[in-house]
């Protein structure tokens, strides 16, 4: 399948309203600690997916829930700054937008507390054929596959996609990988890049080494695999190659969203046909951009600062700002 530079990418997944709380340690349980820093943002797999695909050149369309209360305006705003195409976001009348509250240590690690909200009640039955029409990629979090009407959506997305010769990219999590184990395997098949973090791995391939894993995966159908390995960068794997990189050294301020945009990045190079060693470069650049500031899509890095950091001979890949015609 030929591309066009300007991808047309399908997003599935959360939108979230962010609270970010920065702690100078993680308290025990029933202690008090005075944050630092608080602050509110747009978050979420599949909007941050969504964002950083935009800021690269991307025509993106999101596929989300999210409620009719006030979070609502909040979780979307960086999405629309971006010029992400909302016009398949359902609005549910009695559920809550989903929140995700990350409360962050002096370290950069960050702790969650989640609630999914009206994520989980995406409505299938907008995901047909037509919506396929013209698609260069499905990008899939594995959070959609975990429950409720969102999950029968997700099923059906990975098999039309299948069907019209979509290529999937499925962005695993540690709840997926403990909760989806067979769904995900039957996945395998079907998917185009699958892009994972040690920890998810070795919940998904238990009692297996990393290398050994990865091979499992291959052979079960996936097409090739992306290993996130934090400040030691990736490895990605396919049929023909191993191939470890090492990101680029940045002062960590909030690893929220690093993990998206990594495999954002990934995803965007090898849909244009950039070799193996530039894909991981690129997505080890957006992950490593991302930790250095607080926030989760607002963190995501804009295309100045991206070429900034790039070799200039990748430029190519951070298309500039796309005029509608």
């Amino acid at each position: 399948m030929e591309y066009d530079n300007h991808a047309h990418i399908l997003v599935l997944g959360d939108i979230n309203v962010d609270q970010t709380i920065v702690v100078p340690a993680y308290p025990p349980e029933g202690h008090d600690v005075t944050a630092q820093f608080l602050d509110w943002g747009s978050g979420g797999a599949g909007l941050n997916a969504a964002t950083m695909f935009a800021r690269l050149g991307g025509r993106v369309r999101l596929l989300g829930r999210i409620g009719s209360d006030l979070a609502a305006q909040v979780a979307l705003a960086v999405a629309c700054e971006a010029g992400v195409d909302i016009s398949t976001v359902q609005r549910d009348e009695q559920t809550a937008t989903g929140l995700c509250s990350a409360v962050v240590s002096s370290g950069g690690q960050r702790t969650f507390f989640s609630f999914r909200g009206a994520n989980v009640l995406f409505d299938p039955e907008i995901i047909d054929v037509a919506i396929f029409a013209g698609v260069d990629l499905l990008y899939l979090s594995a959070y959609a596959l975990l429950a409720g009407p969102q999950r029968i959506a997700a099923l059906r997305a990975i098999e039309l996609a299948a069907r019209c010769s979509v290529p999937v990219m499925l962005d695993l999590g540690i709840a997926p990988a403990q909760q989806c184990q067979e769904t995900l395997l039957n996945a395998l098949p079907n998917i185009w890049l699958l892009t994972l973090n040690e920890d998810e791995l070795h919940l998904l391939i238990p009692e297996h080494s990393d290398v050994a894993a990865l091979d499992m995966l291959l052979s079960g159908g996936v097409k090739q695999v992306a290993l996130k390995r934090g400040a030691r960068g990736c490895l990605v794997a396919n049929r023909d190659c191993r191939l470890e990189v090492l990101p680029p050294a940045v002062t960590v301020v909030d690893t929220n969203g690093c993990g998206d945009a990594f495999s954002t990045g990934l995803a965007w190079a090898f849909l244009h046909h950039a070799p193996v060693a530039v894909c991981a470069t690129f997505g080890n650049v957006l992950g490593a951009l991302t930790a250095t500031r607080l926030g989760s899509a607002v963190a995501l890095p804009a295309r100045s600062a991206i070429l900034s950091q790039l070799d200039p001979a990748l430029h190519y890949l951070v298309l500039p700002p796309r005029k509608e015609v």
